[in-house]
């Protein structure tokens, strides 16, 4: 995990630079599961808008040094369901997607959804410990697409006792 890990609510001056990482973590994460008209289905402004109506739900990951801070990666959390989770695609494979995982949990998180097909987040959410609940299709931009849901075991919740 890179020094100086923060993670922290976001403010509405987060806002752009997260519509920005969004839109490239997205097309990075979603480029072999969605055809390129999905993918430009949501560009920058599709992020910039969503996050101004869920903005009390959107956290981020950071580094500072003396000179700046570095955005790292986000999750969006309604209620208990964790919408989205992304970093930025130079910075997977470090401890932060786990980091900021584990935020959302505390915050309550036990509940997301996920495409069938995409191998390399079922397998971080299962050694977190989530547990495959459903599987399922649905609408997705315009394209039917197989999606699971996962759960967090109410022992693995935080406060609660196993």
């Amino acid at each position: 995990m890179p020094l100086n890990l923060s993670i922290r609510q976001a403010s509405v001056e987060d806002i752009a630079p997260l519509s920005e990482l969004a839109a490239r973590a997205y097309a990075q994460a979603f480029a072999h599961l969605l055809a390129t008209g999905q993918l430009k289905e949501r560009p920058v402004a599709y992020y910039r808008e969503r996050f101004q109506a869920q903005i009390d739900g959107l956290w981020l990951a950071q580094t500072r040094d003396a000179a700046r801070a570095t955005l790292l990666g986000y999750f969006l959390l309604r209620s208990n369901e964790l919408e989205q989770i992304f970093l930025d695609p130079g910075c997977t494979d470090q401890g932060i997607g786990r980091a900021l995982l584990q935020q959302a949990e505390r915050l309550g998180a036990n509940e997301l959804e996920c495409f069938a097909e995409n191998h390399r987040a079922r397998r971080f959410y299962e050694r977190a410990g989530w547990q495959l609940a459903e599987t399922f299709e649905r609408e997705f931009e315009g394209h039917r697409h197989s999606f699971v849901r996962y759960r967090l075991p109410i022992s693995s919740q935080p406060g609660t006792k196993a």
